[in-house]
């Protein structure tokens, strides 16, 4: 995560870093991304960047986390909370579609993640995202438990776990160029697989 010096410059500063370190990160891989050009990129010095985070892993992570969240406060807007936990399921993957064609370089940075060749690495990060996302779907479940919608005898944490990594799933077969070209072909296949994975969820979870 950043240090506090990063804090302190103006945001457009800020802003510039990250906008930097996300085109980095969406063309390379973790080793192969170049701190250097980032920083070039965003008009500072390779030394700075050390000023404002404490290595290169920690920029990874913030980027992502950068990208966790504004994914969680995009699926958040317009989710009608009287919708049955189901609904609520496709609405958030259907979203991820949306959110997708709206910011195919975040993607791009998260499918990378996703395919991560440093494999200690990404358990680490696995680790700290897990725990973070896991929080919302836990409530969720625990909600629709509580409505008597889902099963009780199965831990809330675990199907938790279950919808999260689906997501990742769905996540990993966005083909990011045909989405851009407006592929109506390829969106339908997204569309059957999520169907496929939101059946299959609720025959093993629903009451």
């Amino acid at each position: 995560m950043p240090k506090e010096t990063f804090y302190n410059l103006k945001e457009s500063k800020q802003h510039q870093i990250i906008d930097a370190a996300i085109k980095e990160f969406a063309q390379n891989y973790f080793d192969s991304a170049s701190l250097t050009q980032i920083a070039s990129q965003a008009g500072v010095s390779k030394g700075s960047m050390y000023q404002y985070f404490e290595d290169k892993k920690e920029l990874y992570f913030y980027v992502l986390e950068t990208i966790r969240l504004k994914r969680k406060n995009y699926f958040a807007e317009g989710l009608n909370k009287d919708h049955d936990v189901m609904a609520v399921l496709r609405r958030i993957f259907e979203k991820g579609l949306y959110f997708a064609r709206e910011n195919p370089l975040l993607v791009a940075v998260w499918q990378r993640y996703l395919h991560e060749q440093n494999l200690e690495l990404k358990q680490m990060i696995d680790d700290r995202l897990k725990y973070q996302e896991g929080d919302y779907f836990i409530h969720l479940i625990q909600e629709a438990q509580a409505q008597g919608q889902v099963r009780t005898e199965i831990p809330a944490s675990l199907i938790a776990r279950m919808i999260y990594q689906i997501n990742q799933l769905l996540m990993e077969e966005i083909d990011l160029n045909h989405l851009m070209l407006g592929d109506r072909e390829k969106i339908e296949e997204y569309q059957r697989i999520m169907e496929d994975l939101l059946e299959m969820l609720a025959r093993g979870i629903l009451s």
